[in-house]
């Protein structure tokens, strides 16, 4: 099967460029890193295509272990790391922008590799709210819709395992894009808060309240999970 992604970015030695498009119509370009979408380091790309499942209990153990909080990836991806380089796991911290689409804007994001191989993201539940019933629910929804079915998603999967809710861990839901760079997680906060200084009006924030929640986070909160 072939992901969006492949039709849609082009590697640089330097950078990394990724079209976005509304259906057939070109939208715009985007370049990593720039001043309007910076990284710490050399970037580094994670899909599907390139990450692998995890087996290990150990690894699936600490996974579950931290206790998911949404709209907090720097601080969920610390837990994680620290958690796991206590049991001598080789586990990096990588902060970046992450692609949901062919037509949407990336989003800051933070995110932990294992054994170079193994992307973990507690954030990543969308194959698992994706799949079954839902998947006909979600086919069809308007955008308010689709932002309901997402909140109930995650009112229902709050007290789920996060293996179980972010169900195959290691590797990413197919349509999604990560790029970034290994980056200490209170740095990528900082960088993300420095950007937003420059840019207020960034577009990585363009449905954001002033307390940085879009408007699914904001049923979610209503829902009291949050």
């Amino acid at each position: 099967m072939k992901f969006w992604y492949e039709d849609c970015v082009e590697y640089k030695n330097d950078r990394v460029i990724v079209k976005l498009y509304d259906g057939n119509t070109f939208k715009k370009s985007i370049v990593i890193p720039t001043s309007y979408y910076p990284l710490n380091e050399k970037y580094e790309v994670f899909t599907k295509n390139n990450t692998e499942i995890v087996s290990d209990d150990k690894i699936l153990g600490i996974f579950d272990e931290v206790k998911y909080k949404i709209g907090f990836c720097y601080s969920n991806s610390k837990q994680l790391y620290q958690k796991l380089v206590a049991q001598a796991i080789d586990a990096k911290i990588y902060c970046g922008w992450l692609f949901v689409g062919a037509a949407e804007y990336p989003v800051h994001h933070c995110w932990v590799v294992v054994n170079g191989k193994h992307l973990l993201d507690l954030g990543d539940d969308f194959t698992v709210m994706l799949s079954g019933q839902n998947a006909e629910n979600f086919k069809n929804a308007s955008i308010a819709e689709t932002r309901r079915l997402t909140a109930d998603f995650a009112r229902a999967s709050k007290n789920v395992p996060n293996r179980v809710r972010c169900a195959p861990v290691g590797t990413p839901t197919p349509f999604l894009l990560y790029v970034g760079c290994e980056c200490d997680a209170e740095r990528g906060r900082e960088i993300y808060n420095q950007l937003l200084k420059r840019y207020p009006n960034h577009e990585c924030e363009r449905n954001c309240d002033r307390n940085g929640l879009n408007e699914t986070q904001r049923i979610i909160r209503s829902y009291g999970v949050m």
